[in-house]
C-alpha cells in the first residue's frame, strides 16, 4: 500500500498552484504539491499575495479545486486590515502578528503533505544540528542521537535556530499535524518558509548516510 502523501494532491493544495501558475493541470501527489508550495512561499511577497487572495475572498476550504473569481491586479492593491485573520487562525495580536500569520496560513496549507528536501540535499554532520521526530526502524532516539554525534554532528532534542536538519523516522499518519510529533514538522516548515538553512529528511535517507559511513 503506498504512502498517503503520494496520494493526489489536495484541492487546497491544487488552489495554490494555480493561483500562482492559472495553467497549472498536472497531476501531482501530495508530497510533491507540498514540495513547489514550499518554494512558492520562499519567493518574497508570495504569502502576503495568498493571504490577500483569502481575505478578499474567504476561500479556505477543501470542497473544490477551483479558485474563487478575483483580479490579480486590484488584489495587489488591497490593504488586510489589522488584526483580521481567517477562520481557525490561532495567532493572538502581538508584535510581529502579520508575519507569524502569513507563516502560519502557509504551514497550514503544507499540513496536506509533509515538502521532504528533493533532491536530497548532501548531509553533512561536523557541528550541524540534528533533530528527530516519530518512530525510526533505525532504533530508539537514543541511538539515532548517539549516531549523529558519533560522526561530529549535535543532536538537538527540538528544533532551533540552530537546528540543520530534521530527521523524519517511520510512515506519518495522514493527520500527522495533530500528532506530538507535528509540532517539530510544523516548527520546522515555519522557519524553512522564513528562509532559515534548515531541511526535511526521511529517515531512509539520513539513515544511509550512517550506514556508508560505517562500510
Amino acid at each position: 500500500m503506498k504512502p498517503w502523501y503520494l496520494d493526489d494532491a489536495s484541492n487546497r493544495q491544487m488552489k495554490v498552484l494555480k493561483f500562482f501558475n492559472p495553467c497549472y493541470t498536472q497531476r501531482i501527489s501530495k508530497g510533491e504539491a507540498s514540495r513547489l508550495i514550499t518554494c512558492i512561499f520562499m519567493v518574497p511577497g508570495n504569502q502576503e499575495l495568498w493571504m490577500k487572495y483569502v481575505f478578499v475572498t474567504g476561500d479556505t476550504t477543501q470542497d473544490s479545486p477551483d479558485l474563487q473569481p478575483f483580479d490579480l491586479a486590484h488584489l495587489r492593491t488591497v490593504v488586510v486590515p489589522d488584526g483580521w485573520k481567517p477562520h481557525g487562525s490561532k495567532i493572538k495580536k502581538k508584535s510581529g502578528f502579520e508575519r507569524e500569520l502569513v507563516l502560519e496560513m502557509a504551514a497550514d496549507i503544507l499540513k496536506d503533505g509533509v515538502p521532504f528536501d528533493d533532491p536530497v540535499p548532501t548531509i553533512e554532520y561536523p557541528s550541524k544540528g540534528f533533530c528527530f521526530t516519530g518512530k525510526f526502524k533505525f532504533g530508539s532516539r537514543s541511538q539515532c542521537q548517539d549516531a549523529v554525534t558519533r560522526m561530529g554532528g549535535c543532536a538537538h532534542d527540538n528544533v532551533t535556530l540552530e537546528t540543520n536538519y530534521l530527521i523524519v523516522g517511520g510512515d506519518l499518519s495522514p493527520a500527522w499535524a495533530h500528532e506530538s510529533y507535528g509540532t517539530k514538522i510544523e516548527k520546522a516548515l515555519v522557519y524553512k518558509l522564513d528562509g532559515r538553512p534548515i531541511a526535511l529528511l526521511a529517515e531512509e535517507d539520513w539513515a544511509a548516510t550512517v550506514k556508508n559511513a560505517s562500510c
